[in-house]
């Protein structure tokens, strides 16, 4: 496809500057530049919306820059952008799980949503309102100092009215599409709400109110005292005061207006303490105690390696300081725990946890990193690179295989899988072992937005949102990886996808209702077994030693089993 901006040289857009696809058109990019060509030429938006858009002058509101033009004819089919690469999707900041394991704190999380307040006051500044102000809408640098707001072409501007907004934000109190500054800060407020809680302000278990939609036109929110909120939420306490004042009265008493200026205080929550013991249904024991709080854990051949967010640990040993996550994996003659770690600007690194040497001459492209079945995989650039690890004596060597290629812009790495949309088709590659990697498409993800993923052992579970509702789909593969069946979770929290597959061919999961689910991972198996009980949590991270299920909480490693 060839595109040009008037009075520039036409360019070429091919599948390697591909991005995403969605409902209206596709995106790739070019160096800095990105470029949005619709499908339907007639909805792109006009030149004076792009006029009245350029108004907004902040350097977090990524607007439209120029129109773009095709053919002869100079057809107008889309515009350019800049192009900002390496970031969250702002939604992959609410589970408790990725925040510790990232290091998202509540000091972090203030100085993000004044950002985010900032950046909103800029767009009403320029007499335009966001009304679709959703998280969806927001990326996050990777420090998570700059909230980007993409999507700015549906923005409302005086001249071109918005008319869609996703259920979730959408302000009770507004009359058909009379959106206001106020319906804006409404949104915002669900949005930042959730960056300091974890949760959705009207979500958590009301006994008789059940739906969200039902939820927010009653205005019944977690300031109610018949809604329980789950383990994995933050508490209220996590609301530094003027804004906690400002969200009761807004979702609690149907108040309306702009959020609080001026400094906050941080909130330096202290861990709950929630005791840990055995139940009815469950025996455990605890079986480490480290003197920090685990971010990561990684157990096999023998050994386990915990992060704490500054320390790489080897059997409760200190191994070296370090201040990134890491990916871990073993050798195969003494599996030896070799442990990856990324520094931005100096590539990945590979240090021999046992003898807390780093590995001489061996240094990968900084990119993506993730751990499955023992093995270090990288992703660099259209390539997701295998690490394999040879030993002579004492001494081990590295290499890589390329595992798979993929596009560039528009492949990400999660725990076992890589997700890609070729040309807006959902493809997966997925690596049960090492030395091989399947790739299929996935049809049931298309036009999902994919949150989060998980790969072990036969089986897949995503996080993926459409329009605004999060839903959990769960895959089980044959053997060969040539098919397999789907259950889809409706309308649920997102929330961490937590669970392993152990020896014995059972799934063990903690899902979204904070129960515990045991399934067989055979494609066409129909019994799933639901546990409730008081002592599972979100805020309970699950790990596996073989045939045995571990979990960790807080600076403590337990095993549980049945009883």
């Amino acid at each position: 496809m060839k595109v040009y901006v008037k009075g520039q040289p036409e360019v070429s857009l091919t599948k390697s500057h591909f991005v995403a696809e969605g409902g209206e058109g596709k995106v790739f990019v070019r160096g800095t530049t990105g470029y949005k060509v619709f499908h339907d030429p007639k909805k792109a938006i006009p030149l004076g919306k792009i006029q009245d858009l350029s108004r907004i002058k902040d350097y977090r509101v990524i607007a439209p820059v120029d129109a773009l033009y095709n053919g002869k004819k100079a057809i107008h089919v889309g515009h350019t952008f800049k192009f900002v690469p390496d970031t969250w999707t702002l939604c992959q900041l609410f589970p408790r799980a990725f925040r510790d394991r990232e290091g998202f704190d509540h000091k972090k999380a203030l100085e993000l949503v004044q950002q985010i307040q900032a950046g909103v006051r800029a767009v009403h500044k320029g007499g335009i309102l966001i009304v679709d102000l959703n998280e969806m809408n927001f990326l996050v640098s990777k420090d998570f100092t700059t909230p980007y707001f993409i999507d700015v072409d549906s923005y409302q501007t005086p001249r071109y009215p918005a008319t869609a907004i996703m259920p979730s934000v959408r302000d009770p109190q507004v009359q058909g599409l009379d959106f206001t500054e106020n319906s804006d800060w409404f949104s915002f407020a669900v949005v930042s709400f959730q960056l300091f809680v974890g949760i959705h302000p009207f979500k958590g278990k009301h006994p008789s109110i059940k739906g969200l939609e039902e939820r927010m036109k009653a205005g019944v929110s977690v300031f109610d005292k018949d809604v329980r909120m789950p383990k994995t939420a933050y508490g209220l306490d996590a609301i530094p005061s003027s804004y906690r004042d400002w969200y009761e009265d807004m979702f609690a008493r149907g108040g309306r207006g702009a959020p609080p200026d001026g400094t906050h205080h941080v909130i330096v929550l202290r861990p709950t303490i929630r005791k840990i013991t055995g139940t009815d249904n469950f025996e455990i024991t605890e079986v480490a105690e480290y003197a920090e709080a685990i971010r990561d854990l990684f157990v096999g051949a023998g050994h386990t390696v915990a992060w704490d967010g500054e320390q790489v640990l080897i059997d409760r040993r200190h191994a070296g300081y370090w201040p990134t996550p890491i990916a871990v994996g073993f050798t195969p003659k003494h599996g030896h725990p070799m442990v990856a770690l990324t520094a931005k600007h100096l590539g990945t690194r590979l240090m021999d946890a046992t003898t807390k040497q780093m590995l001489d001459g061996f240094t990968l492209p900084e990119g993506e990193t993730m751990s499955a079945n023992d093995t270090i995989y990288v992703r660099s650039r259209d390539k997701i690179l295998e690490v394999t690890f040879a030993e002579a004596g004492n001494k081990v060597l590295a290499s890589t295989r390329v595992a798979a290629n993929v596009l560039e812009h528009a492949c990400k790495l999660y725990e076992g899988v890589a997700i890609q949309s070729l040309l807006g088709e959902p493809h997966v590659s997925i690596f049960p072992r090492q030395g091989v990697c399947y790739q299929l498409t996935i049809p049931e993800l298309k036009g999902h937005k994919v949150v989060q993923a998980k790969h072990e052992g036969g089986v897949l579970m995503v996080l993926a949102a459409e329009k605004g509702t999060y839903h959990r789909f769960v895959f089980r593969f044959d053997t060969d990886y040539t098919s397999y069946d789907l259950r889809k979770v409706e309308d649920v929290s997102p929330t961490d996808l937590n669970f392993v597959v152990l020896d014995s061919g059972v799934c063990a999961c903690v899902n979204e209702d904070e129960e515990m689910e045991l399934f067989s991972v055979k494609k066409g198996s129909k019994t799933i077994k639901t546990i409730s009980d008081p002592v599972l949590g979100g805020d309970m991270r699950l790990a596996k030693d073989g045939g045995t299920v571990l979990f960790y909480r807080g600076n403590k490693v337990y095993k549980m089993r049945m009883k």
